[in-house]
């Protein structure tokens, strides 16, 4: 009995199913790295850990924002393969985990920030 390879078509869907499942993966993770950003944001906004300053607030209020929309965008535009919706989530994200530590001091801000 012979051994048949699998033809041309079925590696080709084997192959595209398994591009849309890492794209679904990716659009998962995506959207639970922005509920983690609302959640966290949110502790610093109700003052969870007992008194804060009003800039750690500030900082939770920004956290909330980006995550709500990262999380829109990240659902609407995120199994899209062309290169502005991936720098646009990319952009997000990136600001996004640059806000994360809110510990910084406020002297290291610009004047203006304050």
């Amino acid at each position: 009995m012979k051994i048949r390879s699998p033809s041309k078509d079925m590696r080709v869907r084997r192959t595209t199913e398994v591009r849309e499942d890492m794209l679904m993966r990716n659009v998962i993770l995506m959207v639970a790295g922005a509920v983690g950003a609302v959640i966290l944001g949110l502790v610093y906004v109700f003052n969870a850990f007992g008194p804060i300053d009003a800039a750690v607030v500030w900082w939770g209020r920004v956290s909330v924002g980006l995550g709500i929309g990262l999380g829109i965008l990240a659902l609407t535009v995120g199994a899209k393969r062309t290169m502005l919706c991936r720098l646009m989530l990319g952009l997000g994200y990136t600001v996004l985990a640059v806000l994360q530590p809110p510990g910084y001091p406020l002297d290291c801000l610009p004047r203006f920030w304050h």
